[in-house]
């Protein structure tokens, strides 16, 4: 009875190795789990904020081209203006040209007489 007393202790023994192996087995992969999913969630945030970053600076660079777009077509349009008044004057300028050489004639014109 003895022997066999013996022999069921010890098969007790080695089933509870066994699974005390087999726990601490699971408790590491659960621990790599808990590892890697931390790791995953972290860089899944890390990949949304990053999308998020390049839909906001798309947004501020259209802004920013759209910006751009109205001061050229202001620059543009203050040009034309600019150009008009040059014309304007520098053909005032020729009439006051031809009235100082006019002016110029008739002094010489009644110096003579």
């Amino acid at each position: 009875m003895i022997a066999e007393n013996q022999s069921i202790n010890n098969h007790l023994v080695l089933q509870r190795d066994e699974f005390l192996n087999y726990y601490i087995k699971g408790q590491m992969l659960a621990v790599a789990l808990c590892k890697d999913r931390t790791r995953f969630v972290q860089f899944q945030g890390l990949s949304r904020w990053l999308l998020r970053k390049k839909k906001e600076d798309k947004v501020i660079k259209l802004r920013e081209i759209r910006d751009a777009a109205y001061l050229k077509a202001n620059l543009e349009e203050r040009k034309i203006k600019l150009t008009d008044e040059n014309e304007t004057y520098d053909r005032e300028n020729g009439e006051m040209t031809q009235f100082t050489k006019d002016g110029v004639i008739i002094k010489a014109n009644m110096e003579r007489l």
